[in-house]
């Protein structure tokens, strides 16, 4: 008889090995890696180009590149590019962050050759159209214009500028930033980024060797030109500063807490990415039992690192009342201060690490989960090692490891400090 009392046993694998792809090389010598699993025949068909927006003059322009691409082509305008992808029941993704944009196709195997022959229209004739694209930029700054309201908007956007002051990261923008966009300007850099010479696809999901090579002669038209310099962006230097942005009539105040931190490649990442869990990385964290279960300043409170290229850094972030502003930072510092000089109790690493490894064990519960992690690493130029040190991490590394760690890099003297609000 099933005993309804006692908890069914589990185990924790040693260790995680992620499926490694396949490269495929088309004709033109352009890079896909290919993840062929699952049971159900729908496709994810992912194109990375380095044009992220550490790469143009205006911090701005990336985004409004990738957002462009579907505003039409010399022969469709956006909307019937859209009612031409839906016809099929495919539909695209987009995104920019500092480094990459990416165009994320979701398609039916089926259909496959008429949705890609949509897509190569995009990528090769896409118009820019003058007065579509300025209408989503007076929509940007409209929206602008109310998020310059909002502390949340103001706290984050200042403490990224300030973190990462003098480097390319860091690049500041306001109204007068979207004002002068150009269309033609955005429409220049994606002519000369969006070029299949920089960059990879990845496909995931259950296909045949027939797919890949329809994906194969849509590639082969592209432009494989490698128009980029070749360019090294410093790495951001640690400038600890203390900013507090008054909003008039505001009542809240946004407060985020940071630092830079290694690489992803550096040995005390991987632990770094559990210290910061306990900290504050999921909901029975110490930021959240104090700050948010004890005191009652905030709904929420997280900490989380941010991974870049050559760097990664530390935010601390939450919205609390302004009258307990202040109270609320004593307290964060109180929880960074303890990492410091209170080992981590065993039974509450215990909890940590198995939220994290249940955590990660969803997020590769599928061919297209495997191939995000496998795009995040390649991106942030994880080495071969990445994953095996973060599982013995997770595994392995003790309380006294964390509390050295802690002393090493949550000097609240090293902190930059950035508050929003009254």
């Amino acid at each position: 008889m099933l005993n309804r009392i006692q908890a069914p046993s589990f185990s924790i694998p040693s260790k995680v090995e992620l499926p490694i792809p396949s490269l495929y090389t088309c004709a033109n010598n352009y890079p896909i890696y290919t993840f062929n699993s699952g049971t159900q025949p729908i496709l994810c068909l992912t194109f990375c180009f380095a044009a992220g927006s550490s790469l143009a003059s205006n911090p701005l322009i990336a985004s409004f590149a990738n957002r462009f691409l579907l505003q039409g082509t010399t022969t469709k305008n956006s909307k019937e590019l859209i009612e031409a992808l839906d016809f099929y029941g495919a539909y695209i993704q987009q995104d920019t962050d500092s480094n990459y944009s990416t165009i994320k196709l979701f398609t039916l195997e089926k259909h496959l050759q008429p949705v890609l022959t949509i897509l190569e229209e995009i990528f090769t004739s896409a118009s820019f159209p003058e007065e579509d694209c300025k209408i989503l930029i007076n929509n940007a700054i409209d929206n602008y214009t109310i998020n310059q309201q909002k502390v949340k908007f103001v706290g984050a956007k200042a403490f990224k500028e300030t973190l990462l002051k003098g480097s390319i990261y860091g690049e500041s923008y306001d109204i007068e930033t979207y004002k002068n966009l150009q269309v033609q300007e955005i429409k220049q850099f994606a002519k000369q980024h969006y070029s299949f010479g920089n960059g990879f696809a990845t496909l995931a999901g259950a296909y045949k060797p027939e797919s890949l090579s329809i994906i194969d002669s849509i590639c082969n038209k592209m432009n494989t030109t490698n128009t980029l310099p070749t360019t090294t962006i410093p790495t951001p230097i640690n400038k600890p500063s203390k900013i507090v942005l008054e909003i008039k009539d505001s009542l809240q105040s946004s407060i985020h807490i940071g630092s830079i931190l290694p690489s992803i490649n550096h040995p005390d990442y991987t632990d770094l990415v559990l210290l910061i869990d306990v900290l504050g990385g999921y909901f029975g964290s110490r930021l959240m039992t104090n700050v948010r279960e004890d005191k009652g300043y905030t709904y929420g409170i997280h900490s989380y690192i941010v991974t870049n290229k050559d760097f990664s850094y530390l935010q601390i972030s939450t919205d609390v009342s302004a009258d307990v502003r202040k109270a609320a930072v004593e307290e964060i510092y109180k929880e960074i201060q303890l990492l410091q000089t209170s080992l981590i109790p065993k039974e509450e690493l215990e909890i940590v690490r198995n939220y994290m490894i249940g955590s990660f064990l969803r997020s590769i519960d599928s061919s297209f989960r495997i191939t995000d992690k496998f795009m995040y690493r390649k991106t942030v130029n994880a080495d071969s090692s990445y994953q095996e040190r973060y599982w013995n991490s997770l595994l392995h590394t003790t309380p006294e490891q964390l509390q050295n760690l802690a002393r090493k890099y949550f000097n609240i003297e090293t902190l930059t400090e950035v508050i929003a609000g009254q």
